[in-house]
Parts: C-alpha cells; sequence; structure tokens
C-alpha cells in the first residue's frame, strides 16, 4: 500500500499499517473423521454413536459423522443395543416417558418411587443398511427421540461367559475402553475362585447410559477376586435409572465368603460402592464411590461395608460426595476393619456390631452440604459423623465386647446449612458398651452459633465403660454446659478440649 506523507511525498507501508489489516489466518481444518472401533476378541464392542427415532416406529437413523470408512456404525444384525434416554421431548427426567418406556410409579412415601421412571430402549438390531446409518430393530420407541446415546449393549456377552462353569482360577480380563451396559452382571456358584479384572480401574469401565439399571453381583461365588475396573451409573439430579425395584449399585457380594475386591470406582450410583451381605471375610482394597447428585429422603444407604457378616477388611477405601452422605458401616456383624478409609462428607457407622476396628479414618465436611429440605435430605442435622448404635434388632451378639476407634481425623470446615448448625462427632449409644477412642482428633473450623441445636460436640458416649484416650477436639463452648467431650462412664485420659465432661462416677477424668 502506498500513501503520501506530510511533505508529500509517497511512502511504502509495511504490511499491517494503514488502513487495511492483514487478512484473518485461515480456519483450521476440520478434525478427521473418526476411526471405526474394532471388536475385541472376547466380543466386547466399545461403539457408541448417536442417533433418532420417531415414535412407535423401529428404525433407528443414525445422525453421528461417518467414520474413516465411510460408515455411519458398525453394528451388526443381531447386536443388542441400548437406545438410551435423554433426547426425548421429556429429556429422560424423572415424572416423564422415556424411549423405551417406564418404570410405573409406586407411591409409597419414597422420593425414587413417587412418579415414574424413563427407561431406555434396550433391543437387538434386525437389519442394517450397507453405511450402517439406518437400523432396523427388534422393538419399537414408545416415544420420539432425537440425538439419543446409542451403545453395543455388552452386558449379555459378559453374562454368557459366567453360565459356564471354570476351574477355580479361570480368569476373566477385559481390555482398555469404555463399554456399555444394559443391565447387572452376576455370577453364580460356579464361579468359586475365578479371576475377574480389567486394564485398571480408570481404563476398563462398564458403563450404564441413561435409563438403564445394573450393577455387578456375585452369590455364592467364594474366593472370587474382582479388580481394576469402573463402573459409571447414571445417577444425576433429576434423572436415573431404575429398573423394576432396582437401585443402581457397584459390587455387592451376596453369600460369598473369602472375595478379594481390589482397585475398584463406582461413579454416580444409588449406594453400595462394595459391599458383603451375608458376606464372610472379605477383603477390600483401594476402591472408591464418587457421586455427584444429591440422594433423597430415605434412600441413605451406605457405600462401604457388610451386614450379618463375620470379619471383612476395608483398607484405603475412600467417598467423595458434594453433600452429606452416609459412607462406611458395618450392620449386625462381627470383627470387621476399616483401616486408612474416608473422604469429603461422608459419615461412619457401626449398627448393633461389635469386635470392630476404626483405625485412622480421615473425613473432611465441607460448609453447606446439608440443604434445608428435611423431607428431601438424607441425612438430619442431629446425625453423628460417627455413629456407634443399635438401631436394628436383634443385635449381633459380638456387640456387648465393644470396639476401637484409632486415630480418627476429622475437619468440620464450616456450619453444614443456613442454620449455622455444625454437626456431632462421634456418638455412641447407651448399648454399646467396651468401645475405646484412642488418639485422634475432631476440629471444628467455626464457632458454634448462639442458637443451634448442635455445636462443637466431639464426642458423647452414654455407653458403659467408654476408654477415651489421647484425644482431641478443636473448637469453642457456648457455655458451661456446651461440653465437647461427654462420657458417662469409663475413662478420659490426656484429652485436650475447651470443656470435658465426666458424667457419673463411673467415670474417671485424668
Amino acid at each position: 500500500m502506498i500513501r503520501e506523507d506530510s511533505k508529500g511525498g509517497r511512502k511504502k507501508l509495511k504490511p499491517g499499517h494503514g488502513h487495511c489489516p492483514p487478512p484473518p489466518p485461515p480456519p483450521p481444518p476440520p478434525p478427521p473423521p473418526a476411526t471405526a472401533p474394532e471388536r475385541f476378541p472376547s466380543g466386547l464392542f466399545t461403539e457408541q454413536r448417536i442417533g433418532s427415532m420417531e415414535a412407535g416406529s423401529n428404525v433407528l437413523t443414525i445422525t453421528s459423522e461417518a467414520y474413516s470408512n465411510g460408515n455411519f456404525s458398525m453394528f451388526q444384525v443381531g447386536d443388542p443395543i441400548i437406545v438410551a434416554t435423554g433426547g426425548e421431548e421429556g429429556a429422560g427426567m424423572f415424572g416423564t416417558v422415556g424411549v423405551g418406556g417406564i418404570y410405573t410409579a409406586t407411591p409409597d412415601g419414597n422420593f425414587y418411587n413417587s412418579m415414574q421412571n424413563p427407561i431406555a430402549l434396550r433391543t437387538t438390531v434386525v437389519t442394517i443398511s450397507g453405511d450402517g446409518k439406518t437400523l432396523t430393530l427388534a422393538d419399537p420407541a414408545v416415544v420420539a427421540t432425537t440425538d439419543a446415546e446409542i451403545w453395543f449393549n455388552n452386558q449379555p456377552i459378559i453374562q454368557g461367559l459366567h453360565v459356564i462353569a471354570h476351574a477355580p482360577g479361570w480368569t476373566e480380563t477385559h481390555p482398555e475402553g469404555t463399554f456399555g451396559i444394559g443391565d447387572a452382571i452376576g455370577t453364580i456358584a460356579l464361579s468359586a475362585g475365578w479371576i475377574i479384572k480389567g486394564a485398571g480401574k480408570n481404563l476398563t469401565k462398564f458403563k450404564l447410559p441413561k435409563g438403564c439399571s445394573g450393577s455387578f453381583f456375585t452369590f455364592q461365588s467364594h474366593g472370587i477376586e474382582l479388580s481394576d475396573f469402573s463402573l459409571i451409573g447414571n445417577v444425576e439430579e433429576g434423572r436415573f435409572g431404575r429398573k423394576d425395584a432396582e437401585y443402581q449399585v457397584g459390587i455387592i457380594l451376596i453369600q460369598t465368603d473369602n472375595a478379594i475386591v481390589h482397585d475398584f470406582a463406582a461413579h454416580d450410583i444409588f449406594l453400595k460402592g462394595v459391599w458383603a451381605q451375608e458376606s464372610d471375610n472379605a477383603t477390600v482394597t483401594d476402591c472408591e464411590t464418587i457421586v455427584h447428585a444429591q440422594k433423597k429422603n430415605y434412600l441413605a444407604d451406605w457405600f462401604f461395608g457388610a451386614n450379618d457378616a463375620v470379619g471383612g477388611t476395608f483398607t484405603r477405601c475412600t467417598v467423595d460426595s458434594p453433600y452429606l452422605v452416609p459412607g462406611f458401616e458395618f450392620f449386625r456383624s462381627n470383627g470387621g476393619s476399616f483401616i486408612d478409609c474416608g473422604g469429603r462428607n461422608c459419615a461412619v457407622s457401626s449398627n448393633s456390631s461389635g469386635s470392630f476396628a476404626y483405625t485412622r479414618f480421615n473425613i473432611t465436611i465441607e460448609p453447606m452440604t446439608q440443604p434445608n429440605e428435611p423431607s428431601d435430605n438424607p441425612w438430619h442435622h442431629l446425625n453423628p459423623l460417627v455413629n456407634i448404635n443399635s438401631n436394628i434388632q436383634p443385635p449381633d451378639a459380638s456387640m456387648l465386647l465393644g470396639g476401637t476407634i484409632t486415630d480418627i481425623a476429622i475437619t468440620i470446615q464450616g456450619h453444614i446449612n443456613s442454620e449455622f448448625e455444625l454437626v456431632k462427632g462421634i456418638v455412641i449409644n447407651v448399648d454399646n458398651p467396651n468401645i475405646t477412642v484412642s488418639g485422634g482428633s475432631i476440629t471444628y473450623q467455626a464457632n458454634a452459633d448462639i442458637g443451634a441445636d448442635v455445636g462443637c460436640a466431639g464426642l458423647n458416649s452414654t455407653g458403659d465403660n467408654t476408654i477415651v484416650e489421647n484425644f482431641t477436639v478443636v473448637g469453642n463452648s457456648r457455655d458451661a454446659f456446651d461440653f465437647n467431650i461427654t462420657v458417662d462412664d469409663g475413662a478420659v485420659t490426656n484429652c485436650t478440649a475447651t470443656l470435658i465432661n465426666c458424667v457419673g462416677p463411673g467415670c474417671v477424668l485424668t
């Protein structure tokens, strides 16, 4: 570009100067088409596409971009597939109709039964066009859906492996990838001593598409080992998968003794990340449960633990939740242990159990994690974080033998709701004698409010022969009767708190 200067001369401008800016750079080229997935030798398949269906029609049209090979999908005739909820007019939300229909409401006071639950369409491929774009399915859509997720259903493939008798030590190894499943995967008595594993809990993922429900379960599969994979659920605020009366859980061991579970993760499920039901001596290590949605009313079950069991050791297991939830419990059991467990916004319980050992729990409670919705919230502000109780009757006989809580570390970062409530630490009820709390601390980082029901109540025991030693509660007292540590009977030794109260003549404070 040429222009005159102030002396009438002519001056050549450098590119980018004057009234004509340089042209913008060209847009980046579009990404190349995706490479089509291949089926694994076991039959597992990671195929996941997007598609649409009309109400009452069994024709599925793939709306995803074609793969690099020109095909729109790699499904085959006979494939089990899932058309997930979410593309319907109701968007798969609670109380609407899903592409596969509904789970009918059964009002009984339970929030999750109060309205119909939309469900996915689980069906098979009958015909398919040469380019994989148009599929005829065995079943029609109940309502129209647009741009829904379409998944290959791996559940029948895996379940088919489990109906064959194999010798103990038989190993089932699953590859890296995200595999859709439309129902529960289980093992039965044929599977004693089997080893079922993935490539790693963050590498092998079994995904429940929206509108599906499922779990991993064992029944009388003694000595089975499960490891190195994860289950990705679909429980969100306002939407979740239900099948009949089934709630999504992680791994549940049913009448399965000496099971081993390690390096497993459960995401966005209702309850029971890893649970031993009438199963003795389970060993559970390095497992985690991660949830995002607030659970409603009485669906307040636990994520790790056992019921009606002998033994059982859970080591380095964690719960991560944005809201206060039940975390770890032994229920009418004898001799269970939690070691180096804990997490964010989770609680601990021993319900009518004994000879337990809870060692080095580490828990953080964040502010405003108990919304003020009593009818919908499973966590009442009077619930303690460590609840040693006898709620279920009859209890296990071992409850009279007591248990130990060692080197616990709980931090309450602030008030849990807008009423300025804090949360109780350890509560031991009158039916639980011989409990020893040794070492550890409960720290309140906010002061107790004068009008609140709960202050910095770190420990309260009404059980006989409670021994508390080398234990610290950090937090204020609102008056001379607002005790941080209260013990009715037993001994309080070398403990630190603003106010400590040995109530009865059977309590010794040193």
